[in-house]
This record gives structure tokens, C-alpha cells and sequence, in this order.
């Protein structure tokens, strides 16, 4: 028996104190004959089709009722208290299966929709609605709605493949649907409905590739931006859908367009969140996949088509410190689960099976293929591993395997523990996880391939107060980055090179531009494959490997 909670005010005191009230039980008369008593009972249960029919009926009669009353105020219409608690009893009620089956044997989604339609009464309405909600997690009860073209019970329904098509198609022809959206994410303080308007849009966008073209508007736009207000920048399941939404649209021309109509300000919350997840020293990827994925693409469109935004991204250290604070777990992680995904591979193969293990990855081979040169063998033999693999990634990554939080001679940290890189998350790892990290991989690639491009063409033009900039970043990385930092870093921008720029090589070319012995000494270690874990790469003097 299922119980729900009645408050009722006391004499003494004053406050309301809740009172148990269960759930209808059969009328006394049913409860002297067994068989009468079977019979009357819904499926399984000890409710009784007697009452449910007769609520049914009063709830009817209330809304004819309802028609003829002229004494109504801007709040509607009052309903009798007795009847209220007894439809509050039925939604309750309504979660039970056996229930839902009967209520669809008498046609109640057509009764309760059309006193959605006529009735005056907010709080009937509200319960009525509350009924359908719960009735539409039912296969036939979902299918039964979905033919019914007045009722906006959408997040559920589009949920159901096989009841999707009629509500996508409503809403499509629909001039409503989307002014009511922008409305409640403009106005509602309310985060559980922000939430789930939200993955409603994020659901239909991702389910109709035409919505976000038809949806994509400066005003759409700006709505979203308001909710985003209320929910905050702090990382949440919430901001990870608007976020996504953001990602959506920019699928379509029209979508791009209006996120840099509003590009100033769509900049400010992604930059916020970017921030706030790298106030930690060790960014946590766990769990935020998906959500640091979209707020960097997004930034990525905008910086790339917004020159107000690039410009103020170029001209701080702050989009360079994010990148290298990202990479600094996110590359060793990757490259533990490749490892782990390509061990799984050899295991397969009756050829591999006694064949020792490697120290360096296959990916990592194969990431530094156009980024090597000829030098990458460390004695000329034809099964040397690349330097680059054995001595820089490889190691650190086994060091990050054996201890999950030591400290190296050069002042940088292991990041095993604190970015999942522990026994656990190992032998836990799938595939999915390996497609998000590799996804976020592949994203932040494109971003400092245009970021160092677009320091490229400010140095190129030697403009006196543009050149700065140029300085200022290079300075940045040389005076404050770690070893660790700059060699993920300068590994990724050895990934990123195309017939006509190659990132690595313009690094290199400011270090010594600007005299930057520091940087231009790890990025030939990176280069020639040295791994130093000394804390006087300041030198002017290289030491041997």
C-alpha cells in the first residue's frame, strides 16, 4: 500500500504537520465478500474500479459544472476540496501499471485531455496533466497520446521511437511551440523545469536535423543565455544539455550565425565554465566529458568566426592556460586506455600472444608519425620505438600508473589519481569513455591549430601593438608552465600540422624570436625524444640523455 503525505494544521501551534493518508481502499461493503471484492479490485491491486470510475465521473460532472459558472476570478475557478484530494489519490495511483492498464480500457487519456481543454480549474488541470505524465511512461498509453495532436506531453513521448513521429511533426508545423520555450527560459526560476525544457530541446534537435535551422535565432538564443543565468557556470548535468543545445545548432549555417549575433555574450558563460573547471590543479575529465567537449566547440565557432571575441581570447593567457591545464590530464589518460584497448587487440591474436609488451602505445606511434623526424630512433636499429614515445609520453604515463599523485624534480605532478588514471578506472575503462576523451583529444586539437594560427598572422603582419601579443603568450609559457604542461602541449601541436602551417614549428620559431632558451630547449627535447625530469632546464647548456 502506497501512503502519501496531508498536511493539517494545528490548533495549538499553528504550523501544519503532515498526516498519513493512504490510498483508497474498496468500499466496506466489498470487503465482507472475497469474491465481490476480487472482482471490483484493478488487476493486482487492492484499488477499486468502483471508486476509480466514480472519480472519473465526478471529475466529468465538475467540469460540466465548471461551464456553467459565472463566478469565476483571474485564478479560475475553486474546486470542491473533496474532490481535489480524491484526484490527487488517482494521480498517485496512476504510477501503477495494472491502473494504467484499466484507465485505458475506459478511454481516460481522451477524458483527461478534454478536461484539460475546457476545464477552469488550474489546480484540476495541473493534476490532470500529472495523470497523463505518469500514464505516458506506458507503451500503449504513450502511442494512445501521440494521436492526439492537442496534448504536450513531448519529453516523454519523443522518447518512444515508435510514438515520436506524429509530436515531431505537430511541433514542425507548430508556430507555438517555440515562443512558449523562449518564454520559460527567459522567465522561470524554477531549475527542475529549466532542466527538463532543456533536454526536451536537446532531445528534438538531436531527433530533427530541420529544427535547428528553424530554431536558430538571435532571440532562441538569448532565451537559452537567460537560463543560464539562473542554473550558473558551476559544471551540472543541467548546463551540459544547454551547452549541447549550443553544439546543435551550430550544425546548421543559420545556427552559427545567430551564436555570433550573440557571441559576446554566449562567450562569457563558456569562458566562465572553462575557468571554474581549471581552478583545480588537476582538471578532473571524469563525468564532464560531454559538457567540456561542447563548451569547446562552441568556443572554437565563435573564436574562429567572431574577431571581437578573438581578439580578446588572444590577448589574455587565460585560453592558453586552459588548454595546457586540459592536456595535462587528458593525454597520459587517452593514453592508458589506447594501451589498454590495443593489449585488448593483441590478446586476440594467436600470433601476439607470447610477444612481450611495449612501453609505448600504438596511437602514440601513430600520432607522431608526420611530427617525427628521421632522428626519432634511439640506435639506428630497425625496431627502435620512437623517442618521443619511450622517454616522454610512455613515461610519465607509467610513472602516473604506479603512483597516483608523486611529484616530479621539475615542480610538475603525476596525474594518475586525480585524473581517473588508477587500477580501478582501468580495469573499469570502456570504450565510451576512450570515444569522449578522444573526442574532447580531437577538438582541443582544432582550437590550438586556430589559436596558433591566428598568432601566426599577428606575427606575420608585425603590427607594433599586435606583435605584444605574440610576446606576452610566448613569455607566458617560457616564465610559468611546467616541463609536463609544455610537452603535452608541444606533443599535440606536433598532431596538428597542415601542408600550409605547422604550429610546432611556429612555437619554436617565437622561442627563438624572443629568446626564450627555456622553451626553445623543451620543445627540442620534445622534438629529438629526451625526457628531462631535472629542474635546470633554464641553462643555457643541454645535458646528455
Amino acid at each position: 500500500m502506497t501512503y502519501f503525505f496531508h498536511a493539517k494544521m494545528s490548533k495549538d501551534t499553528g504550523y501544519e504537520s503532515p498526516a498519513y493518508i493512504r490510498n483508497p481502499s474498496p468500499p466496506p461493503e466489498l470487503t465482507q465478500n472475497t469474491e465481490l471484492l476480487e472482482a471490483d479490485s484493478i488487476g493486482n491491486t487492492t484499488f477499486s474500479k468502483h471508486w476509480l470510475f466514480s472519480t472519473l465521473m465526478k471529475l466529468i460532472e465538475e467540469v460540466e459544472r465548471e461551464s456553467k459558472t459565472t463566478e469565476e476570478t483571474e485564478f479560475g475557478v475553486d474546486v470542491d476540496e473533496e474532490l481535489q484530494n480524491e484526484l490527487c489519490k488517482l494521480w498517485d495511483m496512476s504510477m501503477n501499471c495494472d491502473v494504467v492498464n484499466f484507465l485505458n480500457e475506459f478511454k481516460a487519456v481522451q477524458i483527461l485531455i478534454g478536461v484539460i481543454g475546457k476545464s477552469k480549474a488550474p489546480r484540476v488541470t495541473e493534476i490532470c496533466v500529472g495523470i497523463l505524465g505518469n500514464m505516458s511512461c506506458d507503451k500503449n498509453s504513450c502511442l494512445e497520446m501521440s494521436k492526439e495532436e492537442k496534448l504536450i506531453l513531448l519529453y516523454t513521448s519523443l522518447s518512444n521511437p515508435e510514438a515520436r513521429s506524429p509530436w515531431i511533426n505537430a511541433i514542425i508545423k507548430s508556430s507555438d511551440v517555440l515562443d512558449h520555450l523562449k518564454f520559460m527560459f527567459q522567465s522561470s526560476t524554477n531549475c527542475d523545469l529549466l532542466k527538463n525544457a532543456a533536454e526536451f530541446v536537446d532531445v528534438l534537435l538531436d531527433l530533427e536535423e530541420s529544427l535547428c535551422t528553424k530554431w536558430a535565432t538571435t532571440e532562441f538564443v538569448h532565451s537559452l543565455l537567460e537560463a543560464i543565468k539562473q542554473i550558473g557556470c558551476g559544471h551540472s548535468d543541467t548546463l551540459e544539455v544547454y551547452f549541447h543545445i549550443f553544439q546543435l545548432l551550430s550544425t546548421s549555417e543559420e545556427g552559427i550565425q545567430a551564436l555570433v549575433d550573440c557571441g559576446e555574450e554566449l562567450a562569457k558563460p563558456l569562458m566562465k565554465y572553462l575557468n571554474v573547471l581549471c581552478e583545480d590543479e588537476i582538471v578532473g575529465l571524469e563525468g564532464r566529458a560531454q559538457c567540456l567537449a561542447s563548451a569547446l566547440c562552441v568556443f572554437n565557432i565563435l573564436f574562429s568566426s567572431n574577431e571581437n571575441i578573438a581578439n580578446m581570447i588572444l590577448k589574455d593567457e587565460k585560453m592558453i592556460r586552459i588548454f595546457l591545464k586540459i592536456l595535462e590530464p587528458l593525454v597520459p589518460w587517452l593514453n592508458v586506455l589506447n594501451n589498454e584497448n590495443n593489449k585488448e587487440d593483441k590478446s586476440d591474436k594467436n600470433d601476439l600472444k607470447n610477444e612481450p609488451s611495449c612501453s609505448s602505445t600504438n596511437s602514440e606511434q601513430n600520432s607522431n608519425k608526420d611530427g617525427q623526424s628521421s632522428d626519432n630512433k634511439t640506435d639506428g636499429t630497425e625496431n627502435s620505438e620512437p623517442k618521443t614515445d619511450s622517454s616522454t609520453v610512455s613515461k610519465s604515463t607509467e610513472n602516473s600508473a604506479n603512483s597516483n599523485s608523486s611529484s616530479n624534480n621539475d615542480g610538475s605532478r603525476n596525474v594518475a589519481g586525480e585524473s581517473g588514471l588508477s587500477d580501478r578506472t582501468l580495469s573499469d575503462s570502456d570504450e565510451k569513455v576512450r570515444r569522449d576523451l578522444t573526442l574532447i583529444h580531437n577538438i582541443i586539437k582544432g582550437f590550438i591549430y586556430d589559436y596558433m594560427f591566428s598568432l601566426y598572422m599577428i606575427d606575420t603582419e608585425e603590427a607594433e601593438d599586435e606583435v605584444v601579443i605574440c610576446k606576452q603568450i610566448v613569455s607566458y609559457l617560457n616564465d610559468s608552465c611546467s616541463r609536463s604542461r609544455l610537452s603535452y602541449f608541444i606533443l599535440t601541436l606536433k598532431e596538428t600540422p597542415t601542408a600550409d602551417f605547422n604550429p610546432a614549428d611556429f612555437l619554436q620559431d617565437l622561442a627563438e624570436k624572443y629568446h626564450k632558451n627555456r622553451l626553445r630547449r623543451i620543445i627540442q627535447d620534445v622534438e629529438d625524444g629526451r625526457h628531462l625530469t631535472r629542474s635546470d632546464s633554464d641553462q643555457d647548456k643541454f645535458k646528455g640523455k
